[in-house]
This record gives C-alpha cells, structure tokens and sequence, in this order.
C-alpha cells in the first residue's frame, strides 16, 4: 500500500479522477482535468435540426480522451442515435462503417452500450480511435479516445462509467 502511494505521488501520466456527466448523477472517470465544452452539432442527416453537444475532453499519456452527452427526449431511442453519431464521428475521420469493429460493452443501468473501434485519419496521419456509447433514461453518452494509449488505460475508462439506476 504504502509503494503504492509513493508511485502514485510521483506525478504519474494518467491522473484519473472523477466528473459529473450532465444531468440525473451519471458519472465517468478521466486520466487529466477537462476542459469543457458545448456545440451545437448535426447528428441526423439534414433536415433534422441539430443537437446540443455537451463535452469534456483532455489529453494524457499521448491521447485524448472526451467525454461527450446530448439530451434525449422521451421515446427517442438510443441505440439509434448512436447509429447516427457513431456514422457523424466517422466520416469526420475518414472511416467507413466497414472499418469500424463493434465491441462488447455492459454498462450497469443502460438501456443501450455498445463499443467500436478502428483507425482514421488525422492530419494525414493514422489515429487509432475507440469510441463508446451508453443511453441512460434521458441522455446519450460517448466516451471516445483518440490516439495510442494502453489497453489498461482505455478500460479503465471505458469501467468508470456509472449511470444510476432509474427510478
């Protein structure tokens, strides 16, 4: 315990800590402190309006990583929201549906949770992404890192997300 202490005194890389996620309790865990963000961003094709986009986002060990949420209205479904994000994020990188590969991902109390992963483009460069989405009761969550980081890493972040229970 007390190695373990001084290991983590020494200014490690990864400095999870934990933030609040919108609305209802909904919680993540990030390597770094976030900078915040809102946009307002076309998720569905045109003519469906655009959505608020809530985000917070860093960079450590040689990625970054965000944490992103929009509101659902009631009787929206997540998992297609997800489909349609999930093809808005991708071209944005060059990625084609083909390219991406689709991951178990269980998380407690959602309605919906699913991860992918692939390689874009950047800057002409290649950029391993891993992208997670959850729906709870009234909001889509994503979790997506960007860059190459540890698997460690990437399931810690992927475990620190902890929706509450519907009441």
């Amino acid at each position: 315990m007390g190695a373990a202490l001084v290991l983590t005194a020494c200014a490690p890389t990864l400095n999870w800590r934990q933030v609040y996620v919108g609305a209802d309790g909904v919680q993540a865990y990030l390597p770094c402190k976030p900078e915040r963000a809102t946009r307002e961003v076309a998720v569905q094709p045109p003519p469906a309006p655009v959505q608020t986009l809530h985000l917070l986002a860093c960079e450590a060990g040689g990625a970054r990583f965000a944490v992103a949420w929009m509101a659902l209205a009631a009787g929206q479904d997540g998992a297609q929201w997800a489909r349609h994000w999930r093809r808005a994020s991708a071209l944005t990188l060059g990625l084609t549906p083909e390219a991406l590969q689709a991951q178990v991902w269980t998380v407690r109390h959602a309605r919906f949770s699913q991860r992918w992963q692939g390689r874009g483009q950047s800057q002409g460069a290649a950029l391993p992404v891993r992208w997670g989405w959850a729906a709870s009761k009234g909001q889509l969550i994503q979790l997506a890192v960007y860059g190459q980081v540890s698997d460690a890493a990437v399931e810690t972040f992927w475990q620190g997300l902890s929706l509450p229970a519907e009441r």
